[in-house]
């Protein structure tokens, strides 16, 4: 990583009081918020890092146990680690919510209650409710200078986002009407709740939204979208961290050469959004980014740590990705689950191009046989074509006289004959084909 890195991203310069990292699934977001995190505790500043991420890494970040409630972080003096548990939020909002209501009202109504609280809905609001609290009420937050939120993937952040101005929205049009949320009735205290997030949002002065990214295609559109459909909202105050950037690569290396050209034209290409609002990069370096030791030298105030030898030797030469293609191929059709990590999705359509180009047909090509109808030329029968008319005049004809008669399929049985019943008039000239016909005149 470059020695003027640091002052290029200006990890101690941070005046908001509120930082949300947000950006693709993989990019680096939970690090690049623990780095700050810890380099603005080291500043004296009292700081909550919290995970509203279903699936958070502040426990790998920091090597420690973080939980649903303020903890500190051993050899950071000031700084203070959070998850918000989805589960256990819903869990204390059911209570919340049923709590006042048991001895009061009658059973049925519990019930009721009960069951509008048991949906996913109410898992999601509820750990934005946890996330309202930090955000806009000053009693919870009084003791930080800064409250750094690392989110989940970009998805479910902007629905994070969307909450507080739709649920305020809510409330206002529906007060008697009941949701996720148990009965709207009893949510009126929620209202100033929610506008007080709204503004907090949209304060320039208290918020500051930070898109991560890598310098790949992919996740710098990913970036820019979300960049945008942010600054809708009103949240107009971001930042861009261009996250693992390689900036000098080792000489005669002809890979990192290619991967450092890959990268510049990434970050040459930004979206209109992006290239109008401050850009920071963050260098990629040869050790684990675990630990304060290693957050410290990401953000240049502490040396780096030595690069772990690897205990295992490494073969000469591995196995590609055809001899996994082929193994998968021999083992027949089933199930393929790739987990998260670099390059998923575009193992997932490398995989799926190889393995159909190996794919056999499951049935042979039709041929014609002697005494059936001809085939069409793209080999199926001509009962796969649609019965459409083939010009105005046929249409119009087809108006005037009712549609034609479907040709009885060979395996239903012999044709009914009876007294006609109510049915729609499209088939009533099949029941008077099918009917039998009147005696003539002698």
């Amino acid at each position: 990583m470059p020695a003027d890195s640091s002052q290029r991203t200006g990890w101690t310069t941070w005046r908001s009081r509120f930082v949300l990292f947000t950006g693709k699934g993989g990019v680096g977001k939970t690090t690049v918020a623990a780095a700050l995190a810890v380099a603005l505790a080291d500043e004296g500043r009292h700081v909550l890092i919290v995970s509203t991420d279903p699936a958070s890494n502040l426990s790998g970040v920091f090597t420690m146990r973080v939980g649903n409630t303020p903890t500190p972080v051993p050899g950071a003096g000031g700084l203070d680690a959070m998850d918000i548990d989805p589960a256990a939020a819903a869990a204390a909002y059911r209570e919340r919510v049923l709590g006042p209501l048991r001895g009061t009202v009658p059973d049925a109504e519990i019930a009721a209650v009960t069951e509008q609280l048991s949906g996913q809905c109410t898992v999601e609001v509820a750990a934005f409710d946890e996330f309202s609290g930090l955000l806009a009420t000053p009693e919870i937050s009084a003791g930080y200078d800064h409250v750094i939120f690392d989110t989940a993937p970009t998805g479910h952040t902007l629905r994070l986002l969307e909450l507080p101005a739709a649920w305020s929205t809510f409330i206002d049009t529906n007060p008697g009407g009941a949701s996720c949320l148990g009965p709207l009735a009893a949510l009126g205290a929620k209202r100033s709740l929610y506008q007080e997030t709204v503004a907090a949002l949209g304060d320039p002065g208290r918020t500051t939204v930070v898109l991560v990214t890598r310098p790949e295609p992919g996740a710098v559109r990913e970036a820019g979208r979300a960049g945008a459909e942010l600054a809708a909202q009103g949240v107009a105050n971001q930042r861009l961290i261009i996250n693992g950037v390689l900036t000098a690569p080792r000489t005669g290396d002809a890979v990192a050469a290619s991967f450092v050209d890959q990268q510049q034209r990434a970050i040459s290409r930004l979206p209109g959004h992006l290239a109008g609002i401050r850009t920071d990069t963050v260098g990629l370096v040869p050790y684990d980014l675990t630990g304060l030791v290693a957050l410290r030298a990401l953000t240049g105030h502490g040396p780096a740590p030595d690069a772990a030898a690897p205990t295992d030797p490494v073969p000469g030469s591995l196995p590609g990705i055809e001899a996994l293609v082929d193994e998968l191929a021999a083992a027949g059709p089933g199930i393929v689950m790739v987990g998260q990590g670099r390059g998923r999705q575009d193992h997932d359509r490398h995989d799926h191009r190889r393995r159909a180009q190996r794919r056999r047909p499951r049935h042979p090509p039709l041929q014609h046989r002697p005494g059936r109808p001809p085939l069409r030329r793209d080999g199926r029968p001509p009962h796969h074509q649609l019965d459409r008319p083939r010009c105005r005049g046929e249409a119009l004809r087809r108006r005037q006289d009712g549609p034609r008669p479907r040709p009885r399929s060979r395996r239903a049985g012999p044709a009914r004959r009876g007294p006609p019943v109510t049915v729609h008039r499209g088939a009533r000239r099949v029941l008077r084909l099918l009917a039998p016909a009147a005696p003539g005149p002698a």
